[in-house]
């Protein structure tokens, strides 16, 4: 990634090649989905200090993923030294519900959080070392709502197969989500908690963003590296050609105060494709334009990419060398420029597979492989660590509670 360029190391090399050889392998599939919609009390265990969201403080939510659990946390808590249970306000008990939540989203107001059970692209054979997982189960995966307040999940919809990224329009009432295994994005009616249609978009969508004014959008889908954008007011009749990338295109974020997104793309030796970033301006929804096309044969395995507002920047975790570290970048003459590099933890090939943004201003990660949640002041350059437990892979998301 010009200045960016790390080596991997050998033994990361050998495993993302075997991963991306599974990429390849893949047979997705398609097909209409239909809605089903129930009320389902999946369990909680409460604080006992009864405090959480609607208690005042700042919270989070991770996806705890094949632990097969949502947790809520005290962000004021969250300090070096710090454990789990110093942190923890409740756990949510999804046990019911299989493989598990991979990815979360809450809504604006802070009341509902929208949970996607699936195993992602971790349906590919073979992919389940990546995260140190003995078997991840291929269920076909559903989509949960769950009440914050009372912790409970109030809806389940049939969004698709393996539903995957989650987006939240501004005003919440509206939600879009991708599905790994199907050829559609579901429109979810937020308020009345059902399905509101499909629309067609390609096989193995994975993640969404938004620019910060909520008017235009980006999503990555299958291993050709390919975006499609679009206007989140009418996606069907806005939603762009294919655009056509290098590399297996996965985490997407939009620069801060711009309609200009940053494209993480993975390198896939398997269909050639060299790892790197684009940087993709839509102004115009329909007709996207590609502003820079980096690629470099020693791109570090990257999957998620966040925006920071107050920094004006984007923020991408990578593993080089076997060390998570958080790549910041922002936008100079229109094309991606390293600002930063932050160390954070020794981690084994994936890293991070999501990040946030807490009202401290602080860079928080979910390391399912080590099933750690990390912390990073990029101001100071200090990170630390708390073991969040559980035998199987998790977190895999973690979302501030607005």
């Amino acid at each position: 990634m010009n200045s960016t360029s790390r080596r991997f190391s050998s033994g990361a090399y050998a495993l993302w090649l075997v991963a991306a050889f599974c990429v390849a392998a893949l047979c997705a599939c398609g097909g209409d989905t239909t809605v089903a919609s129930s009320s389902a009390d999946a369990g909680a265990m409460p604080a006992a200090d009864g405090g959480g969201p609607g208690s005042g403080g700042h919270h989070a939510i991770t996806a705890d993923w094949l632990n097969k659990s949502l947790t809520i946390l005290d962000l004021d808590k969250l300090e070096a030294g710090a454990k789990r249970k110093d942190v923890v306000v409740a756990t949510i008990d999804l046990s019911k519900y299989s493989p598990g939540p991979m990815e979360v989203a809450v809504t604006p107001d802070g009341k509902t959080a929208l949970v996607s059970i699936s195993a992602g692209f971790f349906t590919i054979p073979g992919s389940a070392f990546l995260v140190n997982a003995s078997s991840i189960p291929a269920d076909p995966g559903t989509l949960l709502m769950v009440d914050l307040s009372a912790r409970k999940v109030v809806a389940e919809l049939d969004t698709g197969k393996s539903p995957m990224g989650i987006l939240i329009t501004p005003d919440g009432t509206k939600a879009f989500v991708t599905n790994f295994g199907s050829a559609a994005i579901a429109i979810i009616d937020v308020v009345h908690r059902k399905l509101s249609g499909h629309v067609t978009v390609g096989q193995l969508s994975e993640e969404l963003a938004l620019d910060d004014t909520g008017t235009v959008g980006i999503f990555s889908y299958s291993a050709a590296a390919n975006v499609r954008t679009f206007d989140p007011a009418d996606i069907a009749g806005t939603l762009s050609p294919d655009v056509a990338l290098q590399g297996d295109s996965a985490g997407v974020a939009f620069f801060p105060g711009t309609k200009i997104a940053y494209v993480v793309d993975a390198p896939n030796p398997i269909i050639n494709a060299v790892g790197g970033h684009n940087v993709v301006d839509v102004t115009n929804p329909k007709a996207p334009v590609v502003l820079e096309n980096v690629r470099d044969a020693s791109a570090p395995i990257s999957y998620p990419a966040v925006p920071f507002a107050a920094r004006k920047s984007v923020i991408v975790p990578a593993v080089v060398n076997g060390m998570l570290q958080l790549l910041e970048y922002r936008l100079a003459n229109k094309k991606a420029e390293l600002a930063s590099t932050t160390d954070v933890t020794k981690v084994t090939l994936f890293g991070a597979f999501h990040t946030t943004i807490d009202p401290q201003g602080r860079v928080l990660c979910a390391v399912p492989r080590e099933h750690l949640l990390t912390v990073t002041d990029l101001t100071t350059k200090k990170s630390f660590s708390i073991d969040w437990g559980g035998t199987q892979p998790g977190p895999t998301d973690i979302q501030v509670i607005p």
